[in-house]
């Protein structure tokens, strides 16, 4: 926040309480507040990062396949088309890469395979009009936005909106063979406004209209092992102690 008055952000410890009397600082800076010191003027982000939000005490680095040339930028830009980056925080156009060959992700990965993404489609279409063949293309305009083989992706559940007539939320997995094609699955579909432009670009590809909302990608990783083997050692100890009880009765 920063002081209207003095151009300095709001100090909590100076006394500076009235919030009509602030303002955030604006999108592409910052400002970090320490305890019992003289408040900065709000700062710009530097090269390599962005921050989109207001009022903030920090900037975010540019993600895989993005950078920012410019200081106190709101958003990062994207690589030409083809190319990517090979660390987060890039800050020159330079530093965009050709895509490696990803040799792996045309391979159909298991069903049960711990390496997956999930999320969240909005299509304007009813439950009934979203059908099987909308359903096929869907999964083909997902694949292709991923990278991947139709083969890796599955819908999940369709569920109908029951506040946007004539909408359903399509939740969707994709799925990787390891950590290595996952990861380039994760790049090739971005994030933010980027990811929502891309799916709906394939999208019209397939012939389907563009959807009007996509979550955010949620890296499953390998959750899925320890889980199933907490639940054996589960069923073991089960036993056991029932055996015990056998024993002692």
């Amino acid at each position: 926040m920063e002081c209207v008055a003095t151009g300095l952000p709001c100090d909590p410890a100076a006394g500076h309480t009235n919030a009509s009397a602030c303002k955030n600082c604006p999108a592409g800076t910052w400002s970090a507040l320490l305890k019992n010191q003289v408040p900065e003027k709000c700062s710009p982000c530097e090269l390599g990062k962005y921050q989109a939000g207001t009022g903030q005490s920090g900037c975010t680095s540019c993600e895989l396949g993005k950078y920012q040339a410019r200081t106190g930028q709101p958003e990062c830009t994207s690589c030409p088309a083809g190319k990517t980056t090979t660390d987060t925080g890039t800050s020159d156009e330079s530093q965009c890469v050709a895509k490696p060959t990803n040799t792996t992700s045309a391979q159909a990965a298991p069903k049960d395979t711990a390496y997956f993404v999930t999320l969240t489609i909005t299509m304007p279409y009813s439950k009934a009009e979203f059908d099987m063949a909308k359903q096929d293309k869907f999964m083909a305009a997902v694949a292709s936005a991923a990278g991947t083989t139709a083969a890796n992706v599955e819908i999940l559940a369709i569920t109908e909106q029951r506040r946007r007539a004539g909408s359903v939320k399509v939740e969707t997995k994709i799925r990787a063979i390891d950590s290595k094609s996952l990861d380039m699955l994760i790049g090739e579909l971005g994030t933010g406004v980027a990811l929502k432009v891309l799916i709906n670009g394939k999208l019209k590809n397939q012939g389907l209209t563009e959807s009007s909302s996509v979550t955010e990608p949620a890296k499953a990783g390998l959750s899925g092992a320890p889980i199933a083997l907490s639940l054996v050692w589960v069923l073991v100890l089960a036993a056991h102690i029932f055996a015990s009880s056998l024993v002692w009765s």
